[in-house]
């Protein structure tokens, strides 16, 4: 099955991201930003950036005509109590996933700086800083971590780093895409190397 073509937009592959994703990059934004102590309004904000982001994906998806028809699909999908339920689910699966990494990002930083010399964390865009957080969580305690199927650990990383390069390619910089991808790759590339022994 093929992708929606959207109007005016490049020929690009657009990468599926995750929802709970999606909702964990922005809460530890909001963490970074000094809202860690402060979950309720983390959450609040989030709500309003899934009503948004849903909106977007609307307009997208159905290539609307009119600012009328774009206006009427946005706000049916707002209302529409499963589609709430969704973003219910999302948002709360983002926090606790960002509540984890938020507590490992000392370790992450430390791993991250190694291959990134040029950009210490201080200095990075805190969106980068705070996608390369979670896809290192992930990679080493989450969705990407080793499983007894070297198949399937492999494809959990592979999605865990597609799906943060993504996420900075539409929300970062212009440069934050290769950026992620190359560090997410070194960080991934040693953490298997080490597994297997091979110091090369």
């Amino acid at each position: 099955m093929s992708e929606p073509k959207v109007k005016g937009a490049s020929s690009a592959k657009v990468r599926h991201v995750s929802p709970h994703r999606r909702s964990a990059v922005a809460a530890l934004y909001q963490f970074d930003a000094g809202g860690a102590k402060d979950l309720d309004s983390v959450r609040t904000g989030l709500e309003e950036l899934e009503l948004f982001e849903a909106d977007a994906r609307d307009a997208e998806l159905e290539a609307a005509a009119t600012n009328e028809l774009v206006t009427e699909t946005s706000t049916r999908r707002a209302l529409d109590p499963e589609a709430a339920r969704h973003r219910s689910e999302a948002i709360e699966a983002g926090l606790a996933l960002a509540a984890l990494a938020w507590e490992f990002r000392k370790e992450a930083d430390v791993d991250i700086a190694k291959y990134a010399k040029e950009w210490p964390v201080h200095r990075q865009p805190m969106l980068d800083r705070a996608i390369m957080r979670l896809a290192w969580y992930e990679l080493m305690h989450g969705e990407g971590r080793t499983l007894a199927n070297p198949a399937e650990q492999q494809g959990n990383a592979g999605r865990v780093i597609n799906e943060a390069v993504e996420l900075a390619k539409r929300f970062s910089t212009e440069k934050s895409g290769g950026f992620v991808n190359a560090i997410l790759d070194r960080i991934h590339n040693a953490r298997l190397a080490a597994k297997t022994g091979d110091t090369a």
